[in-house]
């Protein structure tokens, strides 16, 4: 059943297209394997935003998740880049009474908080809310689910960074055919009435802007032939 689970997390993970999809994923599917209450997760992206999120939805979890990018074991675990834990009493002995506060309404009595990376660099946290003494199967299970995490993790940047640079390729290209296509036009108009290309330029701007129609679409319709500029 785990072996079946740990599978569709991984699966699931690599080919999800969205942090929101990504960030449900990596708290609900581990929350089933390690049967424990919630798993929180905290990513802090290339620009410094910081997203927070888990499982189960409710109102039972949500200050919890709420508050992982504050002080306490979640945000801990992010900056040092290492595993945290941290009781109900831990909570309290650090002056963390607003955290252990949101433990006691969620009837949680630890926080186990491993670190996610990318490339070993670490732009996370998953966070488990744990309601029992931990098993040697849960921490077993669990360093799988952290191995996991940080692989769909890893694979999910990728496909950012790919999608982002085919979104800028695309975008480049578009802006290359519009000038080419407005450079175009410029010249034609400079032949046609025997003006500067300056002046042609100037031309096609204030017919554009006339018209209320964008520079490069007017340029297409005159290199095309389909416009009556010429009449």
């Amino acid at each position: 059943m785990h072996t079946r689970l740990l599978a569709r997390f991984a699966g699931s993970l690599a080919g999800t297209c969205s942090r929101a999809g990504f960030v449900r994923l990596v708290t609900e599917l581990p929350r089933r394997v390690l049967d424990v209450p919630a798993v929180g997760v905290l990513l802090v992206d290339h620009d410094g935003m910081v997203v927070t999120g888990g499982a189960p939805d409710g109102e039972r979890f949500a200050g919890l998740f709420a508050r992982q990018a504050r002080s306490g074991p979640v945000s801990e675990c992010y900056r040092a880049g290492s595993p945290v834990v941290l009781s109900y009493e831990g909570a309290l002995e650090q002056g963390l009474a607003d955290l252990a506060a949101e433990m006691s309404r969620a009837e949680v009595t630890a926080v186990d908080a491993a670190p996610l990376r990318v490339h070993q660099v670490t732009i996370g946290a998953l966070a488990v809310y744990l309601d029992a003494t931990p098993t040697p199967s849960y921490r077993r299970l669990s360093q799988l689910v952290q191995v996991v995490a940080g692989l769909g993790l890893t694979a999910y940047e990728l496909r950012h960074d790919l999608c982002s640079a085919t979104d800028t390729i695309e975008e480049l290209a578009a802006a290359i055919a519009q000038r080419a296509a407005i450079e175009q036009a410029t010249g034609v108009m400079a032949e046609r009435w025997q003006v500067t290309i300056g002046d042609a330029a100037s031309m096609l701007r204030e017919c554009a802007q006339a018209r209320r129609v964008p520079l490069h679409e007017l340029a297409a319709q005159v290199v095309a032939g389909r416009n009556d500029l010429f009449d």
